[in-house]
């Protein structure tokens, strides 16, 4: 009986450890990635650019200073939706961030709505 509580305390114990050191390394991952979001955000021009954003039947269109960004609703591959922003995947690859502080009373609907009838074509 000894022996069996001993290999018991044993296996806990490295469950211990596994669970520590993932939590650990978890963490630092985290940590480490939104740092590198934080750095990249103050050193990209593009991010700190005032931008303007056109959605219509037709697609995204995103005008900088410096250029212009057109998408039809064939070209976006998802849409998805926080509490403050739209996020339109261009591919599986990019992703365009929206305010939603940009979008007038009633846009929402009507990106599903476009976005869903191009689905169904």
């Amino acid at each position: 009986m000894t022996r069996l509580n001993s290999d018991l305390t044993a296996q806990i114990s490295l469950c211990v450890v596994y669970v520590l050191f993932f939590s650990l390394i978890y963490f630092l991952l985290n940590t480490f990635g939104k740092y590198l979001i934080e750095k990249q955000y103050k050193t990209t021009e593009l991010f700190r650019l005032e931008s303007e954003w056109q959605i219509d039947e037709t697609g995204v269109n995103i005008r900088y200073s410096t250029s212009n960004l057109n998408f039809s609703w064939r070209q976006i591959y998802n849409l998805k939706e926080t509490k403050t922003h739209l996020l339109i995947f261009i591919g599986s690859m990019s992703t365009y961030v929206v305010p939603k502080s940009v979008l007038k009373h009633g846009d929402l609907e009507k990106i599903y709505a476009w976005k869903n009838a191009q689905a169904q074509k």
